[in-house]
């Protein structure tokens, strides 16, 4: 790992403030204020802002930060939340002193070690057990209190009995492993939905309904999801369909997400630090409500709620439904996006006539079996065409080594889901079809046009 680079130590000089960016404004972080040069402010850590912790031992973890709080980092320790606010999203912070935090050049950076290996090395005859290092756990512990983790992961390196006899490849996975035990640095993520699939995958994958990154953004391409489009989804991945959405229009169109109760559960939306403007474009409605209920008829008699404030409250919820049932029933979305635990071809029937000619219909499901009917469905149906039944596949890979390239890991995840796609259409019974077939004469070559009647 490169020597470490605190940010805001240097000197500027005050004639040239006007062309310098004040950097010791982001060091500091607790009371440091937005730098008046940095155009995205959601680039900052803000007080109650959510983050995505990159730890080092690759694992993630959410949380919020906010003045005052402590957060936990696991065997990392205790911090608060206010060393983080006013500093930069995706930068790797040291905490030192126990409770102190300074940025650093990377995370894992492999030039300041030696990796060259000797000819011929080979690590079959190697014993890389307790016995092989040196140093105790006792003194390992006090290098890694007094110094950074690379002066620890130097001083294991000098005092390994193994280290100098081990291939690149090796050496590197070595480092890597020491980096992950003995390393204090972690990077607060700014929230993504990319971000957000890979912790949930890992860490609760039920909860997104078992959906792989990979997977999402193929659903989100096969959905030609774009900023001012109009999309109409079913979310049972806990708002991950939603945040991703959001993402891509950045408040320019609408979300319009159907969920079987009377609240929205799309809670993964909240780590994603929106904006005002970008959370007005999600619209939300419970699948009871896209016919007029029995408690709407009470609203020609709302002198029956005898409390003022709660007649106010149902009368404004009712308006507020019916407003919304009739932006959905114009139609014309622009997409239908499903991730469901119901019945997929029922979803579809139910919801495709509110559907402009031309929109993609993209559902997920974590097993095949729940969407074969619905493809069948599909190719039959004289209203989409291009249907397909897709399983995406992904390998991961170790880390990089300089002279051998790289290698797969042993271990990664076997399935990512399956994605059902097709496009609406128009069907015109009255509709013909042209085509043009070139005749060859013996006098001159002669364009005739066949005309074709489509069944």
């Amino acid at each position: 790992m490169a020597e470490d680079s605190t940010i805001g130590m240097m000197d500027v000089d005050k004639s040239d403030q006007s062309d310098q960016v004040d950097e010791t404004s982001i060091a500091l972080g607790g009371n440091a204020q937005c730098d008046p040069y940095i155009v995205d402010k959601s680039a900052i850590i803000q007080d109650g802002s959510w983050a995505v912790i990159t730890m080092p031992s690759e694992k993630t973890k959410i949380v919020c930060f906010e003045m005052g709080k402590v957060v936990e980092l696991g065997r990392l320790g205790k911090i608060k939340g206010d060393h983080f606010i006013g500093l930069p999203f995706d930068v790797p912070y040291e905490i030192y002193d126990k409770n102190c935090i300074r940025a650093v050049s990377d995370v894992m950076n492999f030039d300041d070690f030696d990796t060259t290996a000797e000819d011929g090395a080979n690590n079959k005859d190697l014993n890389d057990g307790r016995e092989a290092q040196k140093l105790t756990q006792e003194q390992i512990e006090q290098l890694r209190d007094a110094g950074s983790s690379n002066d620890v992961i130097k001083a294991l390196i000098e005092n390994s009995d193994t280290y100098d006899k081990k291939t690149e490849f090796a050496k590197t996975k070595y480092i890597k492993r020491k980096q992950q035990k003995y390393s204090k640095i972690l990077v607060p993520r700014r929230p993504s939905a990319r971000w957000l699939c890979e912790h949930f995958f890992e860490a609760d994958p039920k909860k997104i309904n078992e959906i792989r990154v990979d997977t999402l953004s193929q659903l989100l391409t096969y959905g030609n999801v774009r900023a001012g489009g109009r999309y109409l989804i079913v979310d049972d991945a806990a708002g991950l369909l939603t945040a991703a959405l959001v993402e891509r229009l950045q408040g320019n169109g609408t979300i319009f997400v159907l969920h079987p109760h009377e609240s929205n559960n799309i809670n993964l939306v909240k780590h994603m630090n929106l904006s005002e403007d970008a959370q007005k474009s999600i619209v939300g409605l419970p699948w009871t409500r896209l016919e007029p209920n029995d408690d709407e008829a009470d609203t020609s008699n709302p002198e029956a709620i005898r409390d003022e404030e709660r007649r106010a409250r149902f009368l404004q919820r009712i308006k507020g439904v019916r407003e919304k049932r009739a932006y959905l029933k114009q139609g014309g979305f622009d997409g239908l996006l499903l991730i469901s635990h119901y019945d997929i071809r029922e979803l579809i029937t139910t919801l495709e006539v509110f559907l402009a000619p031309s929109a993609p219909v993209v559902a997920y499901s974590p097993h095949k079996e729940l969407l074969v009917e619905s493809f069948m469905h599909l190719r039959r149906s004289r209203q989409f065409i291009n249907a397909q039944l897709t399983e995406s596949w992904m390998r991961e890979y170790q880390v990089p080594v300089h002279a051998h390239g790289t290698h797969p890991r042993m271990t990664m995840s076997g399935r990512g889901g399956y994605l059902l796609s097709g496009i609406k259409v128009l069907d015109n019974e009255e509709a013909v079809a042209f085509s043009a077939k070139k005749v060859v004469t013996k006098k001159a070559k002669v364009d005739h046009v066949t005309e074709v009647e489509v069944a």
